[in-house]
């Protein structure tokens, strides 16, 4: 599992690394408070990404995005090796709409790997708003969902991004 998550992260790398100039990458800081039952075995989510928006018509955009969110645990909670943090990679596609010069929303869909020893693949689901700060920085809100065999982790996330 380890290779195919390598593999597809460095697919999506080159993919926005090559991919036409009409189109913008982002790197983001992103943070996270827990949402129930999250929230009753951790405190915080942090962790970065980066982004890809691939103009289709105007001011719509497909999103391709991949990062490490780090879900940091409650004194006393650990993980699979007693540590107090659990790993996710989550990649995603999805679509960015903007509904005025400034103002977008945006939902996405993909997986979401544990780099855990034994851990699994967790179906990703996010939905947010976003403000363009500036040409290169804009600033986002959203609800993002890991589920799998009827567990979820979620969060209301924050993201500082700056493109290039």
């Amino acid at each position: 599992m380890k290779k195919n998550l390598l593999t597809a992260l460095l697919s999506f790398l080159s993919v926005a690394a090559f991919a036409q100039s009409s189109g913008k990458t982002t790197i983001s800081f992103e943070g996270g408070v827990p949402i129930s039952p999250t929230s009753d075995f951790s405190s915080f989510i942090v962790g970065g990404s980066i982004k890809y928006d691939l103009p289709v018509i105007e001011n719509v955009f497909v999103t391709f995005s991949g990062g490490y969110s780090s879900v940091l645990l409650k004194n006393g909670a650990t993980n699979t090796s007693g540590g107090g943090s659990v790993g996710l990679v989550p990649i995603k596609i999805g679509g960015k709409y903007f509904f005025t010069s400034t103002l977008f929303g945006e939902a996405q869909l993909g997986a979401a790997f544990s780099t855990e020893k034994g851990g699994k693949t967790s179906l990703a689901q996010a939905i947010g708003l976003g403000v363009k700060v500036s040409e290169r920085v804009e600033f986002g809100s959203r609800y993002e969902g890991w589920s799998q065999n009827g567990g979820i982790i979620q969060q209301l996330g924050f993201r500082l991004g700056v493109s290039f």
